[in-house]
C-alpha cells in the first residue's frame, strides 16, 4: 500500500479522534460499527461522516494508485482508501467499521496477495475488495463504506 505522505490528522496521539466525534447515529463503534446492513453495496454514508468531501473533489491522480495496490490518501483531512483493480478504482472511508480506526493503523499492507481482501492491520478484519462486505474475523457481519469516485481526465474525483 502507498500512503502517498499524507498522514492522518491527530491519528498520532489519537487514532480514533476523527470518526468518534460527532459519528452519524447508525454507527456505534463499540459494538463493531455498521453491523446488520443486508448488503454492502454503494450508500451515501461515506457522507454522513464528519468532514466529508464534496463531490467533485479531486481524491490524486490516477497514476497515484498503483495497479493492484491499497492507497491511503486524504481529502482536505477525510481519509480515503483507494484501489485500482484492473480499470475499475474504488474507493471506502479509511476507517474500519469494527472500532473506527484507520485501515492502515498499524501497517500500510492492506490489500492481501491474490488482491481479494483488505485487511485491517489492527484486528485483521477482513472485507472483500469489491463490495467492502465483511468476509473474515472482526469484519463479519459488517461493511467498509464506499465512497464513488469515477476517473476524468486522469484525476479520481470523488461522484
Amino acid at each position: 500500500m502507498r500512503n502517498l505522505g499524507r498522514s492522518l490528522t491527530g491519528y498520532s496521539q489519537e487514532p480514533r479522534e476523527l470518526f468518534l466525534t460527532g459519528l452519524p447515529a447508525q454507527i456505534n463503534p463499540i459494538d463493531g460499527g455498521r453491523l446488520g446492513r443486508e448488503n454492502c453495496s454503494m450508500t451515501d454514508a461515506w457522507k454522513s461522516y464528519p468532514g466529508a468531501p464534496i463531490e467533485g473533489a479531486v481524491v490524486c491522480p490516477l497514476e497515484d494508485a498503483v495497479e493492484g495496490e491499497a492507497t491511503c490518501v486524504e481529502v482536505d483531512g477525510f481519509p480515503l482508501l483507494i484501489l485500482r483493480l484492473g480499470d475499475k478504482v474504488t474507493a471506502f472511508v479509511n476507517a474500519c467499521p469494527h472500532q473506527y480506526l484507520p485501515l492502515n493503523h498499524k501497517s500500510d499492507r492492506l490489500l492481501t496477495a491474490d488482491g481479494a481482501k483488505i485487511r485491517c492491520s489492527n484486528h485483521s478484519a477482513g472485507f472483500d475488495a469489491v463490495t467492502g462486505e465483511g468476509v473474515e474475523g472482526l469484519g463479519l457481519g459488517a461493511c467498509l463504506d464506499p465512497a464513488p469516485v469515477s476517473v476524468p481526465q486522469g484525476q479520481i474525483v470523488i461522484g
